[in-house]
């Protein structure tokens, strides 16, 4: 029986965000403080797990089990999705800090093409695979998130062969000069 200004399952077909992070959904205690249900920090170039994370997730699950199975949830965070998005930005940015280190391309930040690749590896498309990983979005894991880090990543290692092979100075900025089809066909 729901009592009146419950909430379960049966209000809803698909929940929102603030039903899964903010309501006293179930057993959870509602809450402002999005962050008392989220486990890892996601919005970082490396997502990382938050101070407290063990607590943080108990409080999410207790939220998920309103509806999912406890095998689903833990399949869901045990997605290895996320980490390889990690592992694809750490590549970018080690072959980029390289770079810079060799004074191949100029140290300022956002002064070549290739600090640009560098920021959608991990800002635009390494977040939309790690939400996308969390929120069980599979087409913005692999579509719009690895998929495009890896295009862009293969990108990023044919300009350091070519910048390597070359031997260009750093005071020169990269012109990336190939035609992005990101979006286009998909």
């Amino acid at each position: 029986m729901l009592l009146p200004g419950s909430l379960s399952s049966k209000n809803f077909d698909a929940p929102t965000y603030s039903i899964c992070h903010m309501s006293s959904f179930g057993a959870a205690q509602g809450t402002h403080d999005v962050g008392q249900r989220l486990s890892w920090k996601l919005t970082p170039a490396q997502a990382e797990k938050r101070v407290d994370w063990e607590a943080h997730r108990v409080n999410m699950q207790t939220v998920c089990l309103e509806c999912h199975a406890h095998s689903t949830i833990t399949a869901m965070y045990d997605n290895p999705d996320m980490l390889q998005g990690n592992e694809n930005v750490a590549t970018a940015q080690t072959i980029i800090k390289k770079l810079k280190d060799d004074r191949l391309i100029p140290s300022t930040p956002f002064s070549s093409s290739i600090d640009f690749e560098g920021f959608e590896i991990w800002h635009h498309e390494g977040r939309r695979s790690r939400f996308g990983a969390f929120m069980n979005g599979p087409d913005y894991v692999q579509w719009q998130g690895i998929y495009e880090q890896l295009i862009d990543l293969t990108e990023l290692k044919e300009k350091d062969a070519e910048l390597r092979s070359n031997g260009v100075a750093s005071s020169t900025t990269v012109q990336d000069t190939s035609k992005s089809t990101k979006g286009e066909g998909l």
